[in-house]
């Protein structure tokens, strides 16, 4: 474990590392920005209580709200649990206990049917229609 992220008093020190850590695990700089922006939600949320300092329990607890309360995306959920997941167990080295809650899902939406009304005021549009000789 890291010394800088056991210093509870440096909160930029405890970034600078997970930023580091990821840096080293070759996450993409767009995954990084996003991993930490999630962290900073989690960690605000359970201010002024360290992240080394949480319980399971309240990881879950954290998790049903930002699901009920929240009403997060499904893909915004799971990206929480996986920077939570990075921190735990690739971090801090401890068990993830929590891997037993099941991750959202991304609701599945119908695409969007054109009617044949539409169709064919489409084609009805079209000014130099193309035939196509055989």
């Amino acid at each position: 474990m890291s010394n800088v992220i056991l210093n509870k008093n440096k909160s930029n020190g405890f970034y600078e590392t997970i930023q580091r850590e990821m840096r080293l695990n070759n996450y993409s700089h767009k995954t990084i920005k996003s991993y930490l922006s999630c962290l900073r939600n989690f960690v605000k949320y359970f201010h002024p209580k360290h992240p080394s300092d949480i319980s399971n329990d309240e990881i879950k607890k954290y998790l049903i709200y930002i699901i009920e309360k929240k009403n997060w995306q499904a893909s915004t959920i799971n990206q929480m649990f996986n920077v939570i997941r990075f921190l735990y167990v690739e971090l801090y080295k401890i068990p993830f206990i929590i891997e037993s809650i099941p991750r959202t899902k991304k609701q599945k939406k119908l695409p969007d049917i054109l009617s044949q009304d539409e169709v064919i005021r489409i084609f009805n549009a079209v000014d130099n229609l193309k035939l196509c000789s055989s």
